[in-house]
């Protein structure tokens, strides 16, 4: 009999030396790309701590963000508080002071006594006034009936001269009552003065009379009864600086005034009158300003501060501490969100010392740093302490 032949199951006979190599192979695979994982790793560590140590030697810096577009007034300019009107009140008669009846501080009508004069002697003068008065009207009575008598006698029993002197005499007294009759209206007059009224609605800021004062005729060398100011409205008188009347030409006409040191908001006024030329030693163009002040809160005198509407010339406005002057003009340094800092040349439009207009250079959105130091450059790192948004105003608060 022939030996049996094993079934053919379409299999090789497993060889132990193959499947150590094919095993040797996936380990090799393994450990190759543990080795890549690991190189990686440690590539990328090295690249961080690199960042890192850069970005810890770079300089601190704070940051602004650009706003919007520049508003349309300047930074606050010195002003000057006025009344709207003020006079002196002097006696138009001699006298002595009977009473007063204002005093510093208090608000006068038109009209409204603030004082009463004793006038001995004027009164003395209007009564004897009336007495020739009356006196002139009787002589002129006397005259009027004489000249009727002699104009109805016949002609040829007196003289024409006679009848012509007695009518003349007629005239005369007539004339001397209207004289007389004048007189007394002066002395009228007069005794009114003796009630010193208000010529106008406003505040007494100052009284130098008290009751028996003996007063005269008021002139500038006489002393005066009272100080009468009306502050309501007022007048506020501002020096703008020579380089910004062309922007004052095409304002609104108006003013926001501050009161320094107060933290009340600012009363709006129109811009009503302007000089017609500039100041020879200031270089400054005075304007005023009509000021409602319908709370009496701004005092006549007052140190104000003033900001005038006016047309913007920049894109956008910054601060002045935001710029850097270079051999080549001014310039801001702009940082990204990596901290990149970029150069870039600006074109001012208008500087007030603390708030600059822009014209080119500059966009609202960057980031720029402020007070850069001259040593860094384009593509340098920096480090962002703080980031605070520009505002827009066009006035620094002091």
């Amino acid at each position: 009999m022939s030996p049996e032949v094993p079934e053919d199951t379409g299999h090789t006979p497993s060889d132990p030396r193959a499947r150590w190599r094919r095993g040797a192979v996936a380990i090799g695979g393994l450990l190759a790309l543990a080795v890549v994982g690991v190189l990686r790793l440690q590539h990328h560590h090295t690249l961080q701590q690199e960042a890192d140590h850069r970005r810890a030697d770079a300089p601190v810096v704070r940051v602004l963000t650009v706003g919007g577009a520049p508003p349309s007034v300047i930074n606050r300019l010195p002003a000057q508080a006025a009344p709207w009107h003020v006079t002196t009140v002097y006696a138009r008669v001699n006298g002595f002071v009977n009473a007063w009846t204002a005093d510093i501080g208090d608000r006068v009508k038109p009209g409204q006594t603030l004082a009463t004069i004793d006038t001995p002697e004027l009164d003395a003068e209007l009564a004897a006034a009336r007495a020739r008065l009356d006196a002139a009207k009787a002589q002129a009575e006397l005259a009027r009936t004489t000249d009727e008598r002699w104009r109805d006698t016949p002609k040829g029993a007196v003289a024409d001269q006679e009848r012509d002197a007695k009518h003349a005499e007629h005239s005369a007294a007539e004339a001397t009552v209207r004289l007389e009759s004048a007189r007394v209206s002066q002395y009228e007059v007069l005794s009114g003065f003796k009630r010193v009224t208000a010529p106008f609605e406003g505040t007494v800021s100052d009284r130098t009379i008290d009751i028996g004062t003996l007063v005269t005729t008021g002139n500038s060398t006489t002393t005066p009864l009272y100080r009468i100011v009306q502050d309501a409205p007022l007048r506020v008188y501002v020096s703008v600086p020579q380089a910004w009347v062309p922007d004052l030409e095409r304002g609104d006409g108006e003013a926001d005034i501050y009161l320094p040191g107060s933290s009340d908001a600012p009363v709006t006024g129109r811009v009503a009158r302007r000089s017609a030329a500039l100041d020879a030693q200031t270089r400054s163009l005075r304007i005023e300003v009509d000021l409602p002040n319908t709370d009496h809160r701004i005092l006549p005198g007052a140190s104000l501060e003033a900001a005038l509407h006016l047309a913007p010339r920049g894109a956008v406005a910054i601060p002045a501490q935001a710029l850097r002057l270079s051999a080549t003009g001014p310039e801001v340094l702009k940082v990204d969100a990596a901290g990149h800092v970029q150069v870039a040349s600006v074109e001012i439009a208008r500087d007030d010392g603390r708030s600059v207009e822009i014209r080119r250079g500059v966009a609202a959105g960057d980031r720029l740093i402020i007070n850069p130091p001259d040593a860094l450059k384009t593509g340098d790192t920096v480090r962002v302490m703080d980031d605070a948004t520009a505002p827009t105003t066009g006035h620094a608060t002091p």
